[in-house]
């Protein structure tokens, strides 16, 4: 007797819209899996989890039996139930289920990889839940960016401190945004980021949802200045003020001192502030080696997560990073790579970090066309005037809206091209004669930070995020 694994998992979207719950996959699985025969060993459950990430407890838990040999055949309800990305689907098929000797059936679609013709099957229908799942982003982007013109929040798990969401607004929080107030006060009065986190710890644990190592990203947050950030775009926002608009313009203003403080060459490590790991995307720090028989020390970045300290600092105790990576080995990449840029190569980054308008563009034209069908059947009198009308001033009315979002989009594209005109196009001219052994750290760090985003060191890799 096989011994299945029933997997069952729904969204918190999905639930309403598709309207099968886990009940109800749970009911028909258990049904389908007595009418074959096969012994339930285990019910895997992953509610209100995304189908477009493989991070799910229950789907984890699941690859942990079948690698223990626990599993013969793998059952879901639908396919998009084990995932809506074409890439993770043929990965959980090809590499743990038949690596493993198990079966996968979908229900629903009435196949199983015991066949060829399964097989062949599994991977149309995965093709058509990877579109539908590109359909569904892309009119939640469009759904974004009309709340943003609104001045409205959009929503979702991600709510700024401070605040809370009731009937798609932002509503104050009281107990939060004193808490809130109270950073944004601190800071003004020249506080550093460590202090205030360790003085919010102290003074009011238990009042807040936010980790004081993201207080520098709350300090830059502008909706705490009453404004909706879309992109590179910023609308007035209807939301009420927590803090005062002279309060933000004081921080503000030293954010922007700081600013330049860290790229005036006090460090004696050239890409101490945009170093981080790779592993669990905590800040690396510099320290010196001890010193060598010739009277040289070699120099180090260390994730703070691997030191443990300070703790506001740490993302994972258990982080997998080497203990320390030589910091010349490094920073000679860094500089190989930046050897090699060129207008031309930096440029097709910015390209490639273009909004794409296609899709716009696409039901923009598909309007066109229902409006001239419409105006065709009207001269043929096949439909009356009133309904010509009704139909004809909707759909002008959505392509106006489109319109709009495109011509914002291209508005925000052609921004980014001007800032590489503006700024990093002299830096990239500068490296081609620039002299790394002989300059300071601080004409070092001038030419990398309008370049540079941010570095990420692996164990085995150094990854380069270009400021595009």
């Amino acid at each position: 007797m096989k011994r299945a694994a029933l997997y069952e998992r729904v969204s918190t979207t999905a639930q309403a819209e598709e309207g099968y719950s886990i009940g109800a996959q749970i009911d028909r699985l258990t049904k389908f899996a007595e009418s074959k025969g096969y012994q339930v060993v285990n019910h895997y459950t992953d509610a209100g989890y995304t189908g477009s990430k493989l991070d799910r407890p229950g789907l984890k838990k699941m690859i942990q039996d079948i690698e223990h040999s626990k599993i013969d055949v793998v059952i879901v309800f639908k396919l998009d139930r084990l995932s809506r990305s074409q890439k993770d689907t043929l990965y959980l098929i090809d590499d743990v289920f038949l690596k493993n000797n198990v079966e996968f059936v979908s229900m629903s679609e009435s196949f199983d990889t015991s066949t060829a013709y399964g097989r062949a099957m599994l991977g149309l229908l995965s093709v058509f839940a990877q579109l539908e799942r590109e359909n569904i982003r892309e009119r939640i982007k469009m759904t974004f960016a009309e709340r943003a013109r609104k001045g409205l929040y959009h929503g979702g798990s991600s709510i700024p401190s401070g605040y809370y969401m009731e009937n798609g607004l932002l509503k104050v929080n009281e107990t939060e945004a004193f808490v809130v107030r109270r950073v944004f006060e601190l800071y003004a009065e020249g506080w550093s980021y460590e202090k205030i986190g360790d003085y919010i710890i102290e003074k009011y644990s238990g009042m807040f949802s936010f980790s004081p190592k993201s207080i520098v990203n709350m300090l830059k947050n502008s909706i705490f200045n009453q404004k909706i950030k879309y992109y590179d775009k910023e609308y007035q926002g209807i939301h009420e003020r927590i803090i005062s608009e002279e309060l933000w313009e004081k921080v503000q203003i030293r954010l922007k001192r700081n600013s330049k403080i860290v790229r005036s060459g006090r460090y004696t490590y050239l890409l101490t502030g945009i170093i981080y790991c790779a592993h669990c995307g905590a800040k690396m720090m510099a320290l010196n080696g001890p010193k060598l028989k010739n009277g040289h020390r070699h120099g180090y970045y260390q994730c703070y997560s691997k030191r443990g300290t300070p703790e506001y600092m740490v993302v994972d105790h258990n982080c997998p990073a080497k203990k320390t990576y030589r910091a010349d080995m490094i920073e000679s990449h860094v500089i190989d790579q930046l050897s090699k840029l060129t207008i031309e190569k930096f440029e097709e980054l910015v390209d490639a970090k273009q909004q794409d308008t296609s899709e716009i563009k696409t039901q923009i034209n598909k309007i066109d066309t229902q409006l001239n069908k419409l105006i065709e059947l009207y001269q043929i009198d096949s439909i009356p005037i009133e309904i010509l009308k009704t139909k004809t001033s909707k759909l002008s009315k959505e392509k106006s809206s489109l319109l709009k979002i495109l011509d914002e989009m291209n508005e925000s594209n052609q921004k980014k091209k001007d800032k590489l005109a503006l700024n990093q196009k002299e830096k990239i001219i500068e490296l081609k004669n620039f002299d790394w052994e002989n300059s300071s750290m601080e004409e070092k760090r001038e030419i990398i930070y309008p370049l540079i985003n941010k570095i990420e060191v692996s164990k085995t890799d150094i990854f380069i995020y270009w400021n595009v």
